[in-house]
C-alpha cells in the first residue's frame, strides 16, 4: 500500500451538506463555509473554522485519504433550537433554518435526520470510479484501485434511531421550577423495542462499523459527558453553546435502553460481524459501568473503540479539582453539579492535557488495550488540551459515585494551574438574543497554548496532539510491564487518527492562521514524526521503541496501518 495513504476513524463529510437547503444543490463534494464578509460573518467570528468544510469528499481525495469512517448522525434538539444555528448561521450560509426548526418542533425526528444524512452520502457516492460506500471489509479488499475513496459507515448517537419525540406537554412537569427539557427519561419497553428494531433495520442496510451510545446532549441511553462550550471570538465573549441545560449531563450511567442497544450491537449481524460500541461522549460513570457490563455479559472478547478521543493524562481514582458545587438544589441547575478542574496535568515539553471527563483516563486506556481495541486521537484543539479549560458539569445522580475519585490534594509540580474564572454571565442567564449577538461586534485575539520549546515550522497545537499519542503509548508500556502481556498487545499498534473533522469542531492549527483539514494529512504525518522523536528524546525513563521500529514507522502505522488492520479484523 502506498505510504502516502491515510485512514481517518471519524469524520462527517456528509453532515453539513445534509443540513443545507435542498434548493441550493449542495453535495458532500462541495465546499461549505460561513460568509465572512457580511455583518453576521463578523459577529460570528470564531465559527469560521468550525463551519467551513474540513473533510468533504473532495478534500478527502485531495488529502490522499484512502479510507474514511463516516459518522452518520441525527442532529439533536439541543443544537437545532439554539438561535446560533436555527437563525443566525443560516443567514450567513446555506444551512436550512426550516429543517432545524422542524427538528426543534418534533415534526422531523432523529431517525429522519439520520436517514437524511445517510441518503445524502448514498446520493453522492454513486460514481464508483471515485468513491465507494462499503458494508464490510470484504468490499474493501475487492477494491483494487488506490484512487477510489472508501467510506465506512458508523453512527454517532443511539438517539439517532428514535422515530418519535418526547411529549413536549410534559416539559418541566417533573421539575416545574426549572422547566427542564429531559428527553425520554423513562422509555417504555415498547419504545425500546421500536428503537432497537430501527437500529436493526438500519444495520442490515448499512452495517455500521461502530456506534456511540450518546452525544453532546441529554439522551436516553446513558448520562453523557459535558463537552460543549463555545464563545464568540469578539468583544462580547458571549457563551453561545454549552450554557443551556440540555447540554449538561443528567441521569445515572447506563439505562435499560442503553443496555438494550449494547446487546443489539453485540449480536452478530447477517455478515457475522458486531457493531462495536464507541465510548466517546459517555459520562465517566457510564463508561466505568460499561466496562463492568461487558464482563457480566461475556462481551470482553469484543474490542472497544474510542474513535475520536483525547486523554486526561491522569488516573480516574484521583481527579484534581479546585471546587465542587455540590448543592443539589442550587439555582444554577437542579440536575447537574459543577466542578472546576483546578489544574491540567503536564505532559511532554510542557504540553498539558484537557482534564475534562469526556477524555480517557489511564485505567480506560488499559481497558481498551486489554480488549484489543482502538483509540482514534481527535484533532479538536479543545479535546487534545490546546485550548482554554473551564469548569465542567456532571449529573448530580452520579456525584455520590464519583465523590471518592475527586481530590483537592495533588502535587503542583506535576500540574499547571487553571485560572478560576467564572462566566461573565450567570449560568442561569437565558440564551443570548439575536439583538445581543448583532450588537456584539469587535474582535478578540485567541491565546495560543505555551510549550517549553517551540519546534521550527511546527505549530504548538501539533505538540498537543503528539502529547496525547505518546501518553497512550506510555500507559500501555507501564501497564503490560506490570501485569504481563499474554496477547502480545503493542500500544503503538492501537492508535489511529479520529479527527472528528466536519463535526462542528474547532480544529487544531497546522500552521499559523491555518486550521487543519484532511488535505494537510501528509504535512501532519511529517510533523508528528518530528515532534514524537523530540518528545521521546526528553524521557529516558522507558524504552518507547521497544519493538525495534523507528518513529517514522510508528507514525505511518498511526496514520494508516493500525486502522486498516483493525478494520480487517472487525468490519
Amino acid at each position: 500500500m502506498a505510504s502516502n495513504n491515510f485512514i481517518d476513524l471519524h469524520v462527517h463529510p456528509s453532515l453539513k451538506a445534509s443540513l443545507c437547503r435542498t434548493t441550493v444543490g449542495v453535495t458532500s463534494w462541495d465546499e461549505i463555509r460561513l460568509d465572512e464578509k457580511g455583518l453576521l460573518g463578523k459577529i460570528l467570528k470564531g465559527f469560521e473554522d468550525v463551519l467551513r468544510s474540513q473533510a468533504n469528499l473532495t478534500q478527502l481525495k485531495q488529502g490522499n485519504v484512502r479510507i474514511a469512517v463516516v459518522a452518520l448522525h441525527g442532529v439533536e434538539l439541543a443544537f437545532a433550537e439554539r438561535i446560533i444555528f436555527s437563525t443566525l448561521v443560516p443567514l450567513a450560509s446555506d444551512l436550512d433554518s426550516g429543517l432545524l426548526q422542524s427538528v426543534a418542533s418534533g415534526s422531523v425526528t432523529y431517525f429522519d435526520m439520520l436517514n437524511r444524512d445517510a441518503n445524502r452520502l448514498v446520493a453522492d457516492t454513486q460514481d464508483h470510479t471515485k468513491v465507494h460506500l462499503v458494508t464490510s471489509f470484504k468490499d474493501i479488499s475487492e477494491i483494487t484501485d488506490d484512487n477510489v475513496l472508501i467510506l465506512v459507515p458508523a453512527v454517532e448517537g443511539s438517539h439517532s434511531f428514535k422515530n418519535f419525540r418526547f411529549d413536549t406537554s410534559k416539559i418541566g412537569t417533573k421539575h416545574p421550577q426549572q422547566n427542564l427539557k429531559l428527553e425520554d427519561e423513562n422509555l417504555s419497553a415498547t419504545d425500546i423495542k421500536n428503537i432497537v428494531n430501527n437500529f436493526k433495520t438500519f444495520r442490515e442496510q448499512y452495517h455500521p462499523f461502530y456506534m456511540t451510545l450518546t452525544h453532546l446532549s441529554r439522551q436516553p441511553a446513558c448520562a453523557h459527558a459535558y463537552g460543549v462550550r463555545v464563545r464568540l471570538q469578539n468583544k462580547s465573549n458571549l457563551l453561545v453553546l454549552g450554557k443551556d441545560k440540555s447540554f449538561k449531563p443528567a441521569g445515572f450511567a447506563l439505562t435499560d435502553f442503553g443496555k438494550a442497544m449494547i446487546d443489539a450491537s453485540y449480536t452478530l449481524d447477517s455478515k457475522n460481524k458486531y457493531t462495536l460500541i464507541d465510548v466517546k461522549h459517555m459520562s465517566l460513570v457510564s463508561r466505568l459501568q460499561f466496562y463492568e457490563y461487558r464482563k457480566e455479559k461475556g462481551y470482553s472478547n469484543i474490542p472497544i473503540i474510542a474513535s475520536h478521543m483525547g486523554v486526561t493524562g491522569i488516573s480516574c481514582k484521583a481527579i484534581p479539582v479546585r471546587w465542587i458545587s455540590a448543592n443539589k438544589h442550587h439555582t444554577i441547575d437542579l440536575n447537574t453539579i459543577s466542578y472546576h478542574a483546578g489544574c491540567k496535568k503536564i505532559g511532554y515539553n510542557g504540553c498539558t492535557f484537557n482534564p475534562w471527563t469526556i477524555n480517557l483516563f489511564d485505567e480506560e486506556i488499559e481497558h481498551i488495550l486489554d480488549s484489543n481495541g482502538m483509540i482514534g486521537v481527535s484533532l479538536d484543539k479543545r479535546i487534545v488540551g490546546a485550548g482554554a479549560v473551564y469548569y465542567e458539569f456532571f449529573s448530580d445522580r452520579e456525584y455520590d459515585y464519583l465523590r471518592p475519585y475527586l481530590t483537592t490534594h495533588y502535587d503542583l509540580s506535576e500540574y499547571v494551574p487553571v485560572p478560576d474564572e467564572r462566566d461573565p454571565q450567570p449560568e442561569e442567564a437565558p440564551e443570548p438574543t439575536q439583538e445581543q449577538l448583532i450588537a456584539a461586534d469587535g474582535t478578540v485575539e485567541e491565546d495560543f497554548p505555551q510549550v517549553k520549546n517551540e519546534l521550527p515550522g511546527i505549530h504548538p497545537h501539533i505538540q498537543f496532539v503528539a502529547n496525547n499519542i505518546l501518553h497512550i503509548v506510555k500507559v500501555g508500556i507501564q501497564y503490560f510491564e506490570k501485569n504481563g502481556n499474554p496477547n502480545n498487545i503493542n500500544a503503538w499498534n492501537k492508535i489511529g487518527i479520529g479527527s472528528d473533522l466536519d463535526g462542528l469542531i474547532d480544529p487544531v492549527y497546522i500552521k499559523d492562521n491555518t486550521s487543519i483539514d484532511v488535505t494537510y494529512y501528509p504535512l501532519l504525518e511529517q510533523q508528528l514524526i518530528t515532534v514524537l522523536d523530540y518528545f521521546i528524546s526528553l524521557d529516558n525513563s522507558m524504552n518507547y521503541k521497544f519493538d525495534g521500529k523507528t518513529t517514522e514507522q510508528h507514525v505511518r502505522q498511526i496514520m494508516y496501518d493500525n486502522a486498516f488492520n483493525f478494520l480487517s479484523e472487525n468490519f
